[in-house]
């Protein structure tokens, strides 16, 4: 009998195992449910009884009913009605030839979902994340369905008093910003609440101050409800932030921004361009500053609104194609190819960070940086979505990390080692 059978039987003997005043794990129905339902070609699978663990760590943050952080309620909020209410979650792990897989499930219902959270799923769980822009060397992307103008609004049930106080600070200013709009119902709330976060490496070109440290661009794109009365808002809203940025980098000693504006017949750029260095009569010039990065933009195309860190990026959402949009809550991915593209850019520059940084020779902080580059040059890309569904009253989590020919061949072989050494 090999070991992997002997493990097995052991396993099912334990699961047999009963107690006199105790009942089998077998004998749970939804152990009986979750096994049932587990794929036969899982490698490896883990069940969790959610009820023992929630009377273990009742009082712990993620079974409470505040965030502390806004970012990690954004993303994750919904999940915490979830695991108050499921009876189970259960692990599952493939490993396949060039690719690794961990999905996570639940029973799911949405009545778990409470009024105060309907904005993380959307009505009946229906809510979709909206397609991707498929722009060149596209590093990263976070699609959601998220209707942050309910989340501003529930922020009193959803966050402590600090976090309120900080939120209401900022509604404040940024009311001001919009000509005492509501932030919170007018301006957050004239966006649908499907949203795309994007990064991608940037392209610069001769004529350009190339910084010392480049930086991705990175943009957000929703969908205007209102195109017609929120343009001309929007537009006004971001001169009057390039404005007051100007006047306090006057004070602070930074470069100027220069508003430039571009028309054609469907779309529009506000563009905002950093006045080139000035160059020394004499002696080498300084180093590019890290603000040359940004060019800030908003750019208008129908009902589609682009907030970003760069013209060239904005323009290349607006012309590029979309990818069919996901049937998930939240969609993640990255790009191992363009992440070691970025850290060869910035080579240098980040082995003088470690010489000043860290007291390294160079010889050391050229080999840490190498070896950075080799583990990120093991995978190809990463993705991880969340899927609700309400017919099979199941929610998933489902990670795919996928692994470069090389890295699955080494790991074949190290499979076929041990597998001759048993």
């Amino acid at each position: 009998m090999n070991k992997a059978e002997a493990g097995k039987r052991l396993l099912d003997r334990l699961l047999d195992l009963k107690a006199a005043d105790e009942q089998s794990l077998s004998a749970v129905p939804a152990w009986q449910q979750a096994r049932a339902a587990r794929p036969p070609q899982a490698s490896a699978s883990f069940w969790i009884g959610m009820q023992a663990v929630r009377s273990a760590v009742k009082n712990q943050k993620v079974f409470t009913g505040q965030a502390d952080n806004p970012a990690v309620e954004l993303l994750f909020g919904g999940l915490q009605n979830v695991l108050n209410s499921t009876d189970w979650l259960q692990a599952q792990l493939q490993i396949a030839e060039t690719s690794l897989q961990l999905s996570v499930a639940a029973p799911f219902q949405t009545d778990w979902i409470p009024e105060n959270r309907q904005w993380f799923f959307g009505p009946a769980a229906s809510g979709t994340v909206p397609a991707v822009p498929q722009v060149t060397e596209l590093l990263g992307s976070v699609g959601m369905y998220r209707n942050v103008s309910e989340m501003w609004q529930r922020a009193g049930d959803l966050f402590n008093a600090d976090i309120n106080d900080r939120m209401a600070e900022a509604e404040s200013n940024l009311g001001t910003v919009f000509g005492g709009r509501d932030f919170g119902d007018e301006v957050l709330g004239a966006f649908g609440p499907e949203m795309q976060l994007l990064a991608s490496r940037q392209r610069f070109s001769a004529e350009q101050p190339i910084p010392a440290i480049q930086l991705p661009a990175f943009a957000l794109v929703l969908t205007m409800k209102d195109a017609a009365t929120m343009r001309p808002e929007l537009r006004r809203a971001f001169q009057s932030a390039i404005g007051f940025f100007n006047i306090t980098g006057i004070q602070e000693g930074r470069s100027q921004l220069e508003m430039d504006m571009q028309k054609t017949a469907d779309q529009e750029l506000v563009i905002a361009r950093y006045l080139p260095p000035r160059r020394p009569t004499t002696g080498e010039a300084p180093p590019v500053p890290l603000i040359y990065n940004f060019s800030p933009t908003v750019a208008f195309q129908g009902d589609v609104f682009v907030l970003s860190s760069t013209e060239q990026l904005a323009t290349e959402i607006l012309q590029v194609p979309r990818q069919p949009a996901a049937s998930a809550n939240m969609r993640m991915e990255l790009q191992a190819a363009v992440a070691s593209q970025l850290i060869a850019d910035n080579q240098q520059a980040m082995i003088t960070q470690n010489m000043l940084t860290k007291g390294q020779t160079r010889e050391e902080a050229e080999t840490e940086v190498g070896v950075l580059q080799q583990l990120i040059s093991l995978v190809q890309g990463l993705t991880l979505q969340l899927r609700p569904d309400t017919a099979a009253n199941r929610l998933q989590l489902e990670l795919d990390l996928q692994l470069t020919p090389a890295t699955a061949e080494a790991g074949q072989s190290v499979r076929e080692e041990s597998d001759r050494g048993n």
